[in-house]
């Protein structure tokens, strides 16, 4: 298991973080233009863009931990 962890670097998680903001950031504004929804759209994003980035790194080293104490039992 401890193989596993190490291909898991800060790097790594970051940018399976920020892949997965982009596109779930990206997805949510492009079905607000397509529905024609009024708004300022690039803030829309930002500000999904953000709250994504945070949560997505937050569940992933929080991911990395708990699999690092559950290995060590």
């Amino acid at each position: 298991m401890s193989w596993r962890l190490r291909g898991l670097t800060p790097s790594v998680l970051i940018a399976i973080g920020t892949v997965s903001a982009l596109l779930n950031a990206g997805g949510h504004t492009l079905l607000r233009i397509l529905s024609g929804i009024e708004g300022d759209h690039g803030q829309e994003f930002a500000a999904m863009l953000l709250g994504d980035l945070l949560g997505a790194l937050a569940l992933l080293y929080l991911l990395k931990f708990s699999i690092h104490q559950f290995g060590r039992k």
